[in-house]
C-alpha cells in the first residue's frame, strides 16, 4: 500500500488535485460574491421604500415606528418611536440599522401578556398546594 499519493508511482497524474482545489476556491468566491450582491440589494430597496409610518425591527431586535427621516452629512437617520402609551420613547439610529418592516397585524398587546403569566402562575401555584397536601 502506497502511503504518499502524489509520488512518481502514483496512477493520477500530479496537476488534477491543485485544478479541482483552485476550482472549488474560485466556485466558493464566485457564490459568495453573488450571495453578498443579492443581499445589498434588497438592503438598498428597503431603504429606499422607507416612510415615515412604517413599523420597524432593527438588527438590535428592537420594534418601533418611523417618525422621522432626516437626511445629514453622515448619511440618513431614522428616529423611531417605542413604547407603549404611557411610557414612549424616541432614538435615532442609522437607516441602515433597520432589519425589517415589520407587519403587526398579528400584534400582542403587553396587557394580554401579563393576564396570560397571571394565569399560568396561578395554574402553576395550585398543582405546588395540591402536591404538597
Amino acid at each position: 500500500m502506497n502511503l504518499f499519493l502524489f509520488t512518481e508511482t502514483s496512477t493520477t497524474p500530479s496537476w488534477i488535485l491543485p485544478i479541482v482545489l483552485l476550482a472549488i476556491l474560485i466556485g466558493m468566491f464566485a457564490f459568495n460574491t453573488f450571495r453578498q450582491k443579492k443581499y445589498r440589494e434588497s438592503a438598498e430597496k428597503l431603504v429606499s421604500e422607507l416612510k415615515v409610518g412604517d413599523k420597524v425591527k432593527t438588527y438590535s431586535g428592537m420594534y418601533g415606528t418611523i417618525v422621522e427621516i432626516q437626511n445629514l452629512d453622515s448619511g440618513k437617520v431614522a428616529v423611531l418611536k417605542t413604547g407603549t402609551e404611557n411610557f414612549v420613547g424616541f432614538y435615532s439610529i442609522d437607516i441602515n440599522a433597520i432589519y425589517s418592516v415589520v407587519d403587526l397585524k398579528t400584534e400582542i398587546k403587553v396587557e394580554d401578556i401579563t393576564e396570560v403569566k397571571k394565569e399560568e402562575a396561578i395554574e402553576v401555584k395550585d398543582e405546588t398546594i395540591k402536591e404538597d397536601k
